[in-house]
């Protein structure tokens, strides 16, 4: 058994619940050299991002939009430990094709709010959504040979392929790097979200290879199936290769299984070094409650059951 098969066989027997976080680290010190797709995001790339009302709000200025302060990271998170926070976003790749899912606003959405996810759940919840654009080079890892992903997206699919050309030209890697890649894609493709040790091993790999020159991660959505891609950044990096373009605040309705998002007002930012004020979208483009509504099939708010549950 090679090093990294060891590593492997004893993360896979770790119990979790006792979060031992020192055992993880050291088993993924011999992940070694294996081959990994270093994605890159360049510059005139925009990230979307999307914060939840909790009874605060507006939110206008750039670090209330950006990474969650360290000193409320307390949790681990899908590629986050509380050691360090990561700025979390959605990407929709350049080359999808018909079919594939490029409603980022839609995986950003299903990532932030739990409720929205819940079909026994009603009510009505504000939301803001940020826009990013990529001012410099943004180097990630790429999480993508979860299995039951490979068909969900053409990009994820594309990708792939390129890559498993790639390893044919080194054999020698070849065995290694699916080896560790399918593992940490199971890992990142956990569906558990609460208790936070079950993110225990993706959000330690995180930590481990953005201190080995990566600026974070790229990995496929499991809120969406795998259709939608999820981006994990350091907080350097955000601060440093990322500027705030625009922002806004939409209603979302929701009665059971079904949800409408209802845009009400937006800004454009030209200094996110400043604070900057929302104002009205164009009646164009703002539904209103009543049409929100009766796309839901009802006529009164009072018909929107549960409205604090999240």
């Amino acid at each position: 058994m090679t090093p990294l098969e060891l590593a492997i066989s004893k993360l896979k027997i770790l119990n979790l619940i006792e979060y031992p976080g020192e055992k993880v680290v050291e088993c993924l010190s011999h992940f070694g050299s294996i081959g990994a797709i270093d994605y890159r995001l360049h510059p005139g790339k925009t990230i979307l991002r999307a914060r939840p009302h909790n009874n605060d709000g507006p939110f206008t200025e750039r670090d209330l939009l950006s990474v969650k302060p360290q000193e409320f990271n307390t949790t681990y998170q899908r590629a986050s430990t509380p050691n360090r926070t990561m700025f979390y976003g959605s990407i929709i790749p350049e080359d999808l094709d018909d079919g594939d899912l490029d409603n980022e606003r839609f995986i950003v959405s299903m990532e932030a709010l739990k409720w929205l996810r819940d079909n026994s759940t009603c009510g009505y919840k504000k939301i803001t959504y940020s826009k990013w654009e990529v001012t410099e080079d943004i180097k990630l890892y790429g999480i993508l040979h979860k299995k039951a992903y490979y068909e969900a997206s053409s990009h994820t699919k594309k990708v792939m392929d390129d890559y498993y050309a790639l390893l044919e030209q080194h054999p020698d890697k070849k065995a290694a790097s699916i080896l560790a890649n399918e593992f940490l894609a199971n890992e990142f493709g956990k569906e558990e979200s609460d208790p936070d040790y079950h993110y225990l091993i993706s959000a330690h790999f995180t930590e481990f290879i953005t201190e080995k020159g990566f600026d974070g991660v790229l990995y496929p959505s499991v809120r969406v199936e795998g259709r939608g891609y999820n981006i994990a950044i350091t907080p350097e990096a955000a601060a440093n290769k990322l500027k705030l373009v625009a922002a806004g605040e939409c209603s979302i309705y929701k009665r059971f299984e079904k949800s409408v998002i209802d845009n009400d007002t937006q800004v454009i930012i030209t200094d996110d070094q400043s604070p900057f004020e929302y104002t009205a979208v164009a009646p164009s483009y703002h539904a209103g409650e009543l049409a929100c509504l009766k796309e839901l099939g009802i006529n009164d708010t009072s018909e929107l059951c549960l409205p604090d549950q999240y």
